[in-house]
């Protein structure tokens, strides 16, 4: 997951990617403090966090996940991410710190 910020304007893109065998239903919880989520393709938002969730996903398949958002704090940061409630890896770029 990549967020860039521009303008107070925060966007972020990213893959969940089922490396293993056949996943049945998962839930992706993107959160950036400072950041006012608007929108995100495949989930929905509320506040600082966007929400992603699947029915499942077949091994070495991937499903794509985007959001946006405005920055309402100049202390923006630092991005969580969780698939089923375990960490997922985050690279974060541009997001003043």
């Amino acid at each position: 997951m990549y967020a860039n910020s521009r303008y107070n304007a925060v966007g972020g893109f990213g893959t969940v990617r089922n490396q293993g065998s056949a996943a049945g239903a998962w839930t992706m919880v993107v959160q950036i403090p400072g950041v006012r989520m608007t929108s995100a393709r495949g989930g929905t938002v509320s506040g600082s966090r966007a929400t992603f969730t699947g029915s499942g996903l077949a091994p070495d398949k991937s499903v794509p996940v985007s959001f946006q958002g405005t920055m309402t704090s100049r202390d923006v940061g630092p991005v969580s991410c969780t698939i089923n409630g375990k960490s997922c890896r985050v690279t974060s770029q541009g997001i003043p710190g």
